[in-house]
């Protein structure tokens, strides 16, 4: 269990670095605009936001409920669904959570790419368990140094792909809350906390690992819904414009190729 888990905390600290990365972003020198950068720093985190939702996790989900022989309509449709809902019922029970309505959407996006790690956390911790269970089976002993890299090969691109994934969202994050008039330091901290559920997701998925396992499909699905929903709702609404449709179709772009060529 503790090999297990070790090199799943390297595979999704690996991701939680890259998403600190993304976040520096907030650090760099200001170009000015005003709001037309606001809305296309909104519209660009709309843009990562939709296309990750798309290949990052309703098409993983798809694969595992099929894997898993779930009924890939009920499950997948289901969490989208329920995903959408969580975040239009935050809306309207704590819709700023402090009272401040122009962060309401920044603040809905922190939400909702935290909720979007985790189901990724899960996946990268559960395929460094299966890896090293497989080690074992083939009669490798259960140390840190035994496990061939051969058999982590896959567990390691994937967490190598997720990684270079999260640059992008880091920024997506850390980027529209500096814009909506947060200091550079709590922005950049929230854009590292949204990726810090990465590694606590794939230590708890291994701990738990039957249950994970037929959990994921769902959570991810869930994690897409609240996605969507948070880019309908709050993003391309505040994005509204010449810039912030560019920037959409931009980050779109950019999260639809990493996700295509990882």
């Amino acid at each position: 269990m503790l090999i297990k888990i070790l090199y799943a905390l390297i595979g999704t600290g690996f991701m939680f670095a890259a998403t600190s990365v993304g976040a520096l972003a907030v650090f760099l020198p200001a170009r000015g605009g005003g709001e037309k950068s606001r809305r296309a720093s909104i519209g660009f985190a709309a843009g990562v936001m939709l296309a990750a939702s798309v290949w990052s996790l309703i098409l993983p989900a798809v694969t595992e409920a099929q894997r898993c022989g779930q009924n890939t309509a009920l499950t997948v449709g289901l969490g989208f669904v329920i995903g959408g809902l969580i975040i239009v019922a935050i809306d309207i029970i704590a819709p700023c959570f402090a009272g401040n309505r122009e962060n309401c959407g920044c603040r809905s996006l922190v939400f909702a790419v935290t909720i979007h790690n985790i189901p990724e956390g899960m996946a990268v911790g559960l395929s460094f368990a299966a890896a090293v269970t497989e080690a074992v089976a083939a009669g490798y002993a259960e140390t840190f140094a035994s496990v061939p890299l051969a058999f982590l090969a896959g567990p390691a691109a994937l967490a190598f792909g997720m990684g270079v994934q999260n640059c992008p969202e880091g920024a997506a994050v850390a980027v529209p809350l500096r814009m909506s008039g947060m200091s550079r330091g709590r922005s950049f901290l929230y854009g590292v906390l949204s990726g810090a559920v990465e590694p606590v997701a794939a230590v708890l998925a291994i701990i738990a690992a039957g249950a994970a396992t037929v959990a994921l499909p769902f959570a991810l699905a869930l994690a897409a819904g609240a996605m969507v929903a948070v880019s309908a709702g709050e993003l391309m609404p505040a994005a509204s414009s010449r810039e912030g449709t560019v920037a959409a179709v931009v980050g779109f772009a950019v999260m639809m190729l990493l996700d295509i060529l990882l």
